[in-house]
């Protein structure tokens, strides 16, 4: 999992109320979800984030965010991979830390190149969507 730092990104400025929402930079989410990706995704879209509520979860309020939103990442092998996705973060509000980031949509390959290892184009990706669900569990140690 990723550091907290990033995860944060994704937390509003203020207080919120159940059914209060924010936009986030689509930046936010790449950081979490994509290993590699640039600082910055190739547009300036957002992810929308609501508030659903705090929940009591074995001794520890958790609260619930939805996110929804459209990104598209460039990646440093030069290709860029567009993702529809919609989710529920739960964050632990006692310890400051996320609890767990689930990710479900779809991605697609825009447009790509494939470099060998000299940075030599030595082929093209042309790619087809794909649903996809991620699960992510993090731990404090």
């Amino acid at each position: 999992a990723r550091e907290p730092a990033a995860w944060r990104a994704l937390l509003p400025a203020a207080s919120k109320s159940p059914g209060d929402s924010w936009t986030v930079p689509a930046a936010a989410l790449a950081r979490v979800l994509v290993r590699g990706a640039r600082e910055e995704p190739a547009d300036t879209s957002e992810i929308k984030v609501t508030f659903a509520g705090v929940a009591e979860k074995e001794g520890s309020r958790v609260a619930t965010l939805t996110l929804a939103g459209s990104i598209a990442v460039d990646s440093r092998q030069d290709f860029r991979v567009q993702f529809d996705v919609k989710g529920e973060l739960k964050w632990d509000l006692a310890t400051g830390h996320p609890v767990s980031l689930a990710i479900s949509g779809e991605a697609k390959t825009l447009e790509g190149k494939v470099k060998d290892e000299k940075g030599e184009v030595v082929g093209k990706i042309a790619g087809e969507g794909s649903a996809f669900e991620v699960m992510v569990n993090y731990e404090v140690k």
